[in-house]
């Protein structure tokens, strides 16, 4: 019988060979999967009851499963909470979902209602690791803001940020808070990475108030250019005018070589900002971005928002109408401008998706390079560690252990396309987001299209004479490491292959530092200026701290401080102090000599008192302490008699007038 089971095993192991079905892999690659938007239609009506309000909210999800969040919509009644919730649970297939990242554009109630309303009355609802915003603070709203709204502005905003505090991650701790900053200001915070998704910051409202300080050009605007009628306004009078939607955070998505621009709110003078930083590019497309993306959300919901000129610099394929049906199609003497948006639309000849509609799903389309990639052997060498790439995939760990050649394959075939890093000194979703915005702009989120640029320029010397050498990965800057070590231009080493080889072959073992330091955030790189944390020296009371390592600009934690535990006190006698006649004493004790801590306290003796002898010294007498020594002299003093020195009264005869004497003489 067991034979004939061990048969019939091996039958069916021979028969899956045979099949090409055995043994079964797991899948290590998503070639087959779309980045998705969802466009979520608003569920809350006005007071009357008659119309859907106007509300924002998105759900990203990259190719793998990561969920990105935009706004939401309202708190009323949880209605456009509990949608947003629905459709999680819908996309995600799970009954809390996590979402990665959620993006707040701006403080008003049609955008952050529903988070707030989920974190106060359902948080058990969803998880949030992060959530990313940038709101004015107390000090910009003082400065900018109208005097009669300050209060509320900033009551708002803390109000916000209590709610944040009730969220939870998945594994229960709290959700973080991150500040973000634009992509050009060099400041940290400003690119994150979530899957296949790219994340750059364009805009904060920290840009538009450089604008209302910086900019003294008057504007004037007509409804057919502008969408809204103004004559000789400079950008902090336009600010002040819309204060709220002027604040918005503009960021752009990019993933598998197409861009998803996001506008929030932004108004006239955001749109004016946007245009000047776009207008830079020209001049320095390596640090300004292009506005031009495949899919813009229509600012503002499509009405009163950003000027003509925005639009034409973005050029867009696809336009996203954050608008219920009143917005989309107004009536005449609504006094909304979205006649003016849709003519725009379709003078640039885009398909518009309006949410008055209903739910809307957009599928962003796979693209690939044309050339199959062909890594030289001596670079491959430097860029791509198979014991590294298994380590840090546990699909591919699973699928095919450390079988370097099946591993290499994978990367070749579907890791580049992923975005996967195969090398602590090569990162391709590093190199392309970390170098210049015209790199960013040029490769859309496409990692075959990087891996091909840096092929390409890897051997050329230019990269360095031009002063363009790359940031390869978070480990290792080859412009940095180039200037830090003199070693290298006495070589004559002319190119990134070449440094790079010479840091892994030579530098690192002699300990060069082959980058400045930089953290990752939730799947982003962010570079920091860093601020050291001196070291705190431990005393016999209080713990010390180890040297750390801060942010000068966000003030993140780069090297935490660690805690030295208190030091041991150092005893020092207190000696004994012997009581006197008339003082009195201490036992002895024991203190600590460093800080004076009392560790063996000393009790009190109490006076023994004077021991007195008496002489004798005629009408009077010496008192002497035979303890101390004290004497003084003082007169007698009798008991019966005698005094305490011994000295005997002496009394005279006395006279008795009444007794007479009388003599007989006898013969």
């Amino acid at each position: 019988m067991k034979q004939l089971f061990r048969r019939g095993a091996s039958l069916l192991v021979l028969l899956a060979l045979l099949l090409g079905v055995w043994p079964m892999m797991p899948t290590v690659h998503a070639a087959d999967k779309t980045a998705d938007i969802y466009q979520l239609p608003s569920k809350t009506l006005n007071d009357a009851g008659t119309k859907y309000r106007q509300q924002m909210s998105y759900i990203i999800r990259s190719r793998n499963g990561k969920i990105i969040v935009v706004d939401g919509g309202y708190s009323t009644d949880n209605l456009d909470a509990n949608y947003l919730i629905s459709q999680l649970q819908t996309i995600t297939g799970k009954d809390v979902p996590n979402v990665d990242a959620w993006f707040i554009t701006h403080n008003h109630g049609d955008h952050v209602g529903a988070f707030k309303a989920i974190a106060a009355r359902m948080p058990e609802k969803l998880t949030v690791t992060a959530v990313y915003y940038r709101f004015p603070t107390d000090a910009e709203i003082d400065k900018y803001a109208p005097e009669a709204d300050r209060a509320s502005l900033k009551t708002s905003a803390q109000s916000f940020r209590n709610h944040v505090a009730l969220m939870k991650k998945a594994d229960g701790t709290p959700t973080d808070t991150v500040t973000v900053a634009a992509r050009h200001t060099d400041r940290c915070n400003a690119t994150f990475y979530f899957d296949s998704i790219q994340v750059d910051v364009l805009m904060t409202c920290q840009e538009v108030f450089w604008g209302c300080d910086n900019i003294t050009t008057k504007y004037s605007g007509t409804l057919a250019t502008n969408g809204k009628a103004y004559t000789s306004q400079t950008i902090k009078q336009l600010v002040a005018a819309d204060f709220g939607n002027n604040t918005s955070m503009v960021f752009r998505l990019s993933t598998m070589g197409q861009t998803v621009l996001f506008l929030g709110d932004a108004a006239e003078p955001e749109g004016l900002m946007l245009k000047y930083f776009h207008d830079q590019n020209a001049a320095n497309s390596n640090k300004y971005f292009s506005l031009k993306s495949d899919i813009v959300q229509m600012a503002h919901h499509g009405q009163n928002a950003v000027p003509k000129s925005v639009y034409t610099a973005i050029s867009p394929k696809i336009a996203l109408w954050p608008a219920p049906d009143w917005v989309y199609t107004p009536s005449s003497s609504s006094g909304l401008t979205t006649e003016y948006t849709k003519k725009w639309m379709s003078e640039l000849g885009v398909t518009n998706y309006v949410s008055k509609d209903g739910l809307k799903k957009v599928s962003i389309n796979d693209i690939t390079v044309d050339t199959t990639l062909t890594i030289p052997e001596e670079l491959k060498t430097l860029i791509f560690d198979a014991t590294y790439y298994a380590d840090r995939y546990a699909d591919l760990k699973k699928a095919f252990g450390y079988d370097e050649a099946k591993l290499y394959n994978h990367f070749l075939q579907h890791g580049i396309k992923e975005g996967r890093c195969a090398s602590h000194y090569f990162d391709i979703k590093y190199y392309i987001s970390q170098n210049s915005a015209k790199m960013a702009d040029y490769c859309k989120g496409n990692c075959e299209k990087g891996m091909k640029h840096f092929l390409k320029y890897a051997y050329e010397e230019t990269e360095l004479t031009g002063g363009g050498a790359k940031k390869l990965s978070a480990k290792f800057d080859c412009k940095y490491y180039y200037n830090k070590y003199p070693i290298l231009k006495e070589l004559g080493l002319k190119n990134e292959f070449e440094i790079l080889q010479y840091f892994l072959t030579t530098g690192k073992a002699a300990g060069h530092k082959g980058a400045e330091e930089v953290v990752t955030l939730n799947g982003g790189v962010s570079y920091h200026t860093v601020k050291e944390l001196p070291a705190v020296a431990a005393t016999c009371t209080t713990e010390g701290k180890t040297a750390g390592k801060q942010c000068g600009l966000c003030n993140r934690v780069l090297t935490a401080q660690t805690t030295v535990a208190k030091l041991s006190h150092t005893p020092v006698e207190m000696p004994a102090v012997s009581a006197s006649c008339t003082q009195t004493g201490l036992t002895a004790g024991e203190k600590c000599g460093v800080c004076g801590e009392i560790l063996t306290a000393q009790s009190v003796v109490e006076a023994h008192g004077h021991s007195y002898s008496y002489k004798d010294a005629g009408q009077t007498h010496t008192v002497t302490c035979t303890t101390c020594g004290d004497s003084f002299t003082e007169v007698h003093s009798y008991v019966d008699s005698f005094c305490i020195c011994g000295n005997e009264e002496i009394k005279e005869p006395m006279l008795y007038e009444g007794f007479k004497i009388y003599h007989t003489l006898n013969l």
